[in-house]
């Protein structure tokens, strides 16, 4: 099992030392930013959206310069989708502005769609999901459960919007 999969492991039960334990791992390897990022689920997921949005934020940082900055935009995207879910749609259209202006990828675009339909911004979520359909034709995660998520959402923010 690898780092990830033992600090998750530890998350669900609530196994601080072990959560520590694999932070501590990371310390001083290349992989560093893999600890924010746990850190930044974790403190999201138990309610810690002040937290999560200072630990997503180093995360960020310290990936958002040489080959890294695809999986800077991830991290944007994820924290623009745990803001939409969150309801800070101040905080998800920010963080996927960040997200795309790193990268326009298939980690980042269908999540910043996600987020932009979730906070009602049923045009912008459109042109994104058109974007991802057109670039990434063959992918079939994105086009199975991240297309069609999204597309409901958007729909249903447009249907509301009409009413």
């Amino acid at each position: 099992m690898n780092h990830s999969g033992l600090y998750q492991l530890a998350f669900i039960n609530n196994d601080q030392p072990g959560m520590q334990q694999q932070v501590e791992w990371t310390r001083g390897r290349s992989v560093e930013y893999l600890a924010l990022d746990w850190q930044t689920g974790a403190a999201a997921f138990a309610g810690g959206w002040c937290k999560a949005q200072e630990l997503a934020r180093g995360a960020i940082e310290m990936t958002a310069r040489g080959d890294t900055q695809e999986i800077a935009a991830q991290y944007a995207t994820e924290q623009a989708l745990r803001g939409a879910v969150f309801g800070d749609c101040r905080v998800a259209r920010s963080e996927a502005s960040q997200g795309l202006k790193l990268a326009r990828g298939r980690l980042s675009l269908p999540r910043v769609a996600l987020a932009l339909a979730l906070c009602g911004e049923t045009n912008q979520a459109k042109t994104l999901l058109d974007e991802v359909a057109k670039r990434f034709p063959e992918d079939t995660l994105i086009n199975s459960v991240w297309l069609p998520f999204a597309r409901r959402w958007n729909y249903n923010a447009a249907t509301r919007r009409k009413r």
